[in-house]
């Protein structure tokens, strides 16, 4: 039993140190084939391995690899063989060498470096996490971040090159558990769904697919800053950075592309010897951006007929046409002209750099929207019961009565008038009915003179119906010389506020049609055509103005 546990001791202790001597690694210098060698690019190249592959491996420094073998033995070896990487190996103790190339254009770097085994130990599943260093560092694998069902969220987003339907595949402690579809991808992290597979898990690895063309002799890894950038492989997309690109042509033309940057090209030849453990690329692109324009100013004419509107540029006012706006940014603008009376225009416009944007306007005028005007103190000839006010007056000139002057009395509810020859008084006996109270001494129809009283009782409502609302008044009376006496009528707004119709019928005076039309100061003109009692045209003109305060 003792024996057994020394043996198994033993060979962890073996194992262990296969796996220590597996991890040496020495970085030969790479060559610079950049059109303008750099003075420390092969120092920033190197340290840049360096970092990455001392993540699991002990990297040998250059001080020691220096010491051992000198610039001048390295180029006297010249092409690393199988036979010379063994040798090498050997003198440098280590498992495996780094050699290749390198081009650098300001901060953007492209290495093509070949990972040769030196046959020192087993370096059998080496190749690929030497791999998964690299994708690590260039974040073309992740994390999820939380699975909850089939809705999963990752850790990275569209910054990383990814976008929404994009497919994943998923590993869970090296076996791949399922396929994700992204649904909707932030800068920093995705959404996505499980489309196949039956579970995945917090902290499972994510691995974007990589681009294959044909044979994988060659892995090349795409990054930009910034990034996502697009990639064209000679002059065929295949995606944005970062990616992971497997190759198998020995030359290819590699552009990347963003807005607003200049794109970056390059002509790449490869060696691949078929002998090397892992042939990488590494293209690291810093797209430089293109310098912002200088917007030059521009200027804005408006003019509008008519002048004087107000104008309003994104809801501010300017001023009134005719307005010269000047040293305004070039862009589109949302232009607004208001005048009263007529109709506000509105127009987007857009004001090029440099140059004068000449915009006119011709403005319709609207009719104002009319309040309803009152009832009216009388119709064709008939009196209604409406009254002036206290302090107001009526004045009118009239045919057949010549004129018609109307005022109102001191006492609350009182008006008299006086209409030709003739006078008479209105008085107000509750809210809707009038008492009228006249004497006559010339029949204006007639053209005789007479002597005639009279009393009439008039009320006045209003009538609201399915096609029209208006004034109706009714009354009923007595002549001296006549006798008792009907009448009625109605008043019918045509235009509101603008043109009413009018009609009265009277046992004594007959009957009449009639249209007013209503003036913003006041005025008002009646015209009417009808039959008097006898079957006789009459016609009724009255050109009125009322001052004061307003009818009740």
């Amino acid at each position: 039993m003792i024996n057994k546990i020394i043996i198994g001791v033993f060979l962890c202790l073996l194992l262990f140190s296969s796996q220590s001597w597996a991890s040496r690694i020495a970085v030969l210098e790479l060559e610079d084939i950049s059109p303008q060698v750099a003075v420390d690019g092969k120092d920033t190249v190197r340290k840049l391995l360096e970092n990455v592959l001392s993540q699991d491996n002990t990297v040998l420094d250059r001080a020691s690899v220096d010491k051992i073998l000198t610039t001048t033995t390295i180029q006297a070896v010249g092409e690393i063989t199988r036979q010379k990487a063994y040798i090498l190996g050997k003198i440098l103790d280590v498992d495996m060498l780094v050699v290749g190339n390198f081009i650098q254009h300001d901060d953007s770097v492209i290495i093509n470096a070949s990972f040769i085994d030196t046959g020192k130990t087993d370096l059998a599943g080496m190749k690929g996490k030497l791999l998964d260093l690299f994708l690590s560092r260039y974040e073309l694998r992740c994390q999820i971040k939380q699975a909850k069902g089939r809705d999963v969220i990752l850790n990275i987003g569209n910054l990383s090159g990814l976008a929404s339907d994009d497919m994943l595949d998923v590993f869970h402690k090296g076996e791949k558990a399922g396929m994700l579809q992204i649904a909707k991808a932030s800068q920093q992290e995705c959404t996505a769904i499980l489309v196949k597979g039956k579970i995945v898990r917090t902290g499972d690895e994510v691995r974007k697919v990589p681009v294959v063309w044909g044979k994988n002799n060659r892995e090349i890894i795409i990054t930009s800053t910034p990034a996502p950038s697009q990639i064209t492989i000679n002059d065929k997309g295949i995606g944005y950075t970062p990616l992971l690109f497997k190759n198998n042509k020995n030359e290819i033309t590699i552009k990347i592309n963003k807005p607003d940057y200049h794109p970056y090209e390059e002509m790449l030849q490869f060696f691949n010897p078929n002998y090397s453990l892992l042939n990488l690329s590494l293209i690291l692109i810093s797209l430089q951006e293109k310098p912002k324009e200088i917007p030059v100013s521009g200027s804005l004419l408006i003019t509008s007929e008519p002048s004087s509107a107000y104008v309003y540029l994104d809801g501010v006012l300017k001023g009134i046409t005719p307005l010269l706006v000047a040293d305004i940014a070039p862009q589109r603008y949302s232009l607004k002209v208001a005048k009263s009376g007529f109709a506000t225009k509105r127009r987007k416009i857009i004001v090029e750099s440099g140059q004068q944007t000449k915009v006119g306007f011709f403005l319709r005028e609207t009719i104002a929207p009319q309040k309803p005007a009152l009832p009216s103190l009388e119709l064709l000839s008939i009196q209604t019961n409406n009254m002036v006010l206290s302090g107001e007056c009526f004045l009118a000139a009239r045919y057949p009565e010549l004129f018609i002057l109307k005022l109102g009395l001191p006492l609350e509810g009182m008006e008299i008038r006086m209409a030709g020859l003739g006078i008479g008084l209105k008085h107000r006996l509750t809210k809707d009915t009038s008492m009228d109270i006249y004497y006559n001494f010339y029949d204006a129809r007639k053209k005789e003179k007479v002597t005639q009283q009279g009393v009439s009782l008039v009320t006045g409502y209003p009538l609201k119906s399915r096609f029209f609302e208006g004034d109706v008044c009714l009354g009923v009376g007595y002549y001296s010389e006549k006798g008792y006496r009907g009448f009625g009528g109605i008043e019918i707004p045509i235009v509101v506020g603008v043109y009413n119709l009018m009609l009265e019928a009277d046992t004594v005076e007959g009957w009449a049609v009639g249209f007013k039309e209503i003036f913003k100061n006041g005025a008002e003109v009646v015209f009417g055509a009808g039959k008097d009692i006898k079957g006789k045209a009459r016609y009724d003109m009255t050109v009125s103005y009322q001052g004061g305060k307003r009818r009740e």
